[in-house]
C-alpha cells in the first residue's frame, strides 16, 4: 500500500485510517494485541511544513509524557549512546560502533562528488549487538536511503516495526531534522521524505484514541 499526502498530519491520519480498517490483529511478543498491515510506504510531499503537527495532536489527548521536540531532535543528532535508552540512532548515525560518522564522513562527500549516486545509504541496525535471540529492543529503524532529484534531497526510511501512533510522529521529526541538516549541506532544497515501515501495526489498548484522531 502507498500513501502519498502533502503534509505529515495528513498522511499519519491517512494510515492510521488504513491500518485501522485494513489490518489483521495478532499478539506480539509482549502479549499486546496488535492490528498490523505489512509493507506499508507514506510519502510526505512537503516535509517542511507542518511536520510537527502528528506530535502536538498525541499531546493534546494529554495521557503520555512524550518527549519535547527539542529532545527528539538531539537524540538523532548525538554521536554517543545516552544511558537512559536501550539504543538511540544518533550513536549509530554519527558514531557507528563509536569510530564512523555516516552522515559527515560518508554520504554527503559522496553526494556533492556523485549526486546521481545510488549508494547514499545508512545503516542504523548493527548485527554484532543486535541480532541475538534474547534481545528484545533490537532498532525499529533499520536504515536511511538518500537521493538527490531536480535538486531536491529524498529520504527514504525503512522501518522493520513501526507504532504507527505512538512512535511513527517522534519518527518523522527526527527524520525531517535529519533530511533538513543534509539538504543545507548540500545547498539542496528539501524534497519528499518517505517511511517504508514492514510493519505498520498499531495497539488494540489506543483505538479509542486513534478514533478520536480521525474524528477531529
Amino acid at each position: 500500500m502507498n500513501i502519498t499526502k502533502p503534509t505529515a498530519l495528513d498522511a499519519w491520519k491517512s494510515a492510521l485510517h488504513h491500518i485501522m480498517n485494513k489490518g489483521s490483529d495478532f499478539q506480539d511478543h509482549d502479549g499486546r494485541t496488535c492490528r498490523e498491515v505489512l509493507n506499508l510506504s507514506v510519502t510526505i510531499q512537503h516535509p517542511d511544513v507542518g511536520i510537527e503537527d502528528p506530535i502536538d495532536t498525541i499531546r493534546k489527548i494529554n495521557k503520555w509524557i512524550y518527549p519535547s521536540k527539542d529532545e527528539l531532535v538531539n537524540i538523532i543528532f548525538n554521536q554517543y549512546d545516552l544511558p537512559v535508552y536501550d539504543y538511540t540512532y544518533g550513536s549509530r548515525i554519527f558514531g557507528y560502533q563509536e569510530v564512523f560518522d555516516q552522515i559527515n564522513d560518508y554520504i554527503i562527500p559522496l553526494l556533492k562528488q556523485h549526486p546521481n549516486s545510488r549508494r547514499a545509504t545508512v545503516i542504523t541496525i548493527d548485527p554484532i549487538k543486535d541480532l541475538k535471540l534474547s534481545n528484545r529492543n533490537v532498532p525499529g529503524l533499520v536504515s536511511l536511503h538518500c537521493k538527490v532529484d531536480d535538486g531536491k534531497l529524498l529520504l527514504t526510511a525503512v522501518i522493520r516495526s513501526n507504532d504507527y501512533f505512538i512512535g511513527w510522529p517522534a519518527n518523522i521529526h527526527q527524520l525531517a531534522a535529519l533530511q533538513q541538516y543534509l539538504a543545507e549541506a548540500l545547498e539542496l532544497r528539501v524534497g519528499e521524505l518517505m517511511t517504508y515501515s514492514i510493519s505498520a501495526h498499531v495497539f488494540k489498548e489506543y483505538e479509542e484514541d486513534i478514533q478520536q484522531v480521525l474524528d477531529e
